[in-house]
C-alpha cells in the first residue's frame, strides 16, 4: 500500500508512523478538509497522509489541500529541484520532549541531529516552553468535544472501545469554565511556540518516548521500566494538534528490540513544505524508511 489517510487529534497519524517505521504528516490546521470525517474534536482534528517516505507524501499532498494552497503547492513542487537544507536553523528542545524518553530513542534523535548538521543545517537550543499545562489543555478540549459529539450514544456504551468510553465520561465531567480555559490555553500555546521559534526555521524533536508498546497491558517500555500508553503516546505529539503547527514523523532507526523509532519535524504555520523538505533531505542520506522490523520483533 503506497499511501494511507489518517486523522490526528492527539497523534494518530504520527504515532503509528513512528512505531511502524513509515512517514506521516499532520498538516497545518485546516490545510486538508475534514469534510466527511467522523469527528472526535472539531478543534483538534486534522487529516493527513501516511506513506513510505516524505517524498511520497510530497507527491500526494497537493491533491489533498483545500483551495488557496497555491503557494504551498509551488513550494512542494520545487522540492524536486531544490531540496537543500543548508543554512536552515533547527530548534532543539531541551525539556518536555526529552524528559520521558528511552536512551536508545534519545541516541537515535541525537544521531539525526548530527546528520542535519552534516547536511548544512545549524542547531539552535529552543527556549524553554512550559508545555505540560498546554498539553493538559489539549486533553480537556478533546474530551469535552468528544462528550458533546457522542454522549447521545451512551445508551450503547458496550459498543465503545474502553479507552474511548473512558475519555467520553471524562469529558462529561468538565465544566464550561474548564473548556473555556482550555481554549484560552490553546491560544497561549501557539503564541508560546511562535515566540520560541522566532529565531529558528523548524523544530526537531524525538518522536515517541519508546518503541511500540505491549497490547496485552497497554504499556510502553522506557529504559526497562513500563509506562502506560496514555502517559507516552501523545506526550510529544498532541501539543502540535493544539497549536495547529505542521508536524512530520519520519523513521530515525531502531530501538533495543529492533522496532522502529522516529523523529518529529515541526514547522511554522503553513510550513508543511519545509517539513517535507527536511524529511526528504534526511531520507536521502539514510535508509531507515526502507527497513523492515525483524520477524522476531513483531
Amino acid at each position: 500500500m503506497p499511501l494511507a489517510l489518517g486523522t490526528d487529534t492527539g497523534g494518530s497519524i504520527r504515532v503509528p508512523s513512528c512505531w511502524c517505521g513509515t512517514s506521516g504528516l499532520k498538516p497545518s490546521r485546516e490545510l486538508v478538509s475534514r469534510q466527511g470525517v467522523a469527528p472526535l474534536s472539531w478543534t483538534l482534528d486534522h487529516v493527513g497522509p501516511m506513506a513510505r517516505s516524505a517524498e511520497d507524501i510530497a507527491r500526494v499532498l497537493p491533491f489533498m489541500m483545500n483551495g488557496g494552497g497555491v503557494r504551498l503547492a509551488s513550494e512542494i513542487a520545487a522540492l524536486s529541484t531544490n531540496g537543500s537544507v543548508r543554512g536552515l536553523r533547527l530548534g532543539v528542545p531541551v525539556s518536555w520532549f526529552t524528559d520521558k524518553i528511552d536512551q536508545v530513542v534519545f541516541g537515535n534523535w541525537q544521531s539525526a541531529l548530527r546528520q542535519f548538521e552534516v547536511l548544512g543545517s545549524r542547531l539552535v537550543p529552543l527556549p524553554h516552553i512550559d508545555v505540560e499545562p498546554l498539553h493538559d489543555a489539549g486533553w480537556v478540549i478533546l474530551q469535552s468535544e468528544l462528550a458533546s459529539l457522542h454522549a447521545a450514544r451512551l445508551d450503547r456504551a458496550e459498543l465503545f472501545d474502553p479507552g474511548l468510553l473512558h475519555r467520553l465520561k471524562n469529558g462529561l465531567a468538565y465544566s464550561a469554565r474548564d473548556y473555556g480555559q482550555a481554549l484560552q490555553r490553546r491560544t497561549e500555546a501557539l503564541e508560546a511556540f511562535l515566540t520560541a521559534m522566532r529565531d529558528v526555521d523548524a523544530l526537531i524533536t524525538p518522536g515517541l518516548g519508546g518503541e511500540a508498546g505491549h497490547l496485552e497491558d497497554l504499556t510502553v517500555d522506557i529504559n526497562g521500566e513500563p509506562h502506560t500508553f496514555q502517559s507516552i503516546i501523545s506526550r510529544n505529539t498532541m501539543i502540535f494538534d493544539v497549536t495547529g503547527l505542521p508536524a512530520l514523523m519520519v523513521p530515525s532507526g531502531v530501538g533495543s528490540t529492533g522496532l522502529p523509532t522516529g523523529i518529529q519535524i515541526v514547522g511554522p504555520p503553513g510550513g508543511d513544505a519545509l517539513c517535507l523538505r527536511l524529511g526528504q533531505a534526511f531520507q536521502e542520506v539514510t535508509d531507515f524508511h526502507r527497513m523492515m522490523p525483524p520477524e522476531d520483533a513483531l
